[in-house]
């Protein structure tokens, strides 16, 4: 099971200042993603599938950004 984070109108900086904060805080298995154009239109439940998808793809593919 996945905990996920999803920002929207963040700047990077602060956005990977929250992301190593949670990490350091809270220990679970995290997504964290950044609204997009294309997404904002979704349904969190199809974006949650997606995210899971590309989470599993790069995973497997040895691109951690553990």
């Amino acid at each position: 099971m996945y905990c996920f984070v999803i920002f929207d109108g963040l700047e990077n900086e602060l956005i990977g200042r929250t992301v190593s904060f949670i990490k350091k805080a809270v220990w679970r298995r995290w997504i964290f993603a950044t609204t997009t154009e294309n997404n904002l239109s979704w349904k969190l439940r199809d974006l949650q599938k997606e995210l899971i998808e590309e989470h599993n793809y790069f995973e497997t593919r040895g691109d951690k950004s553990d």
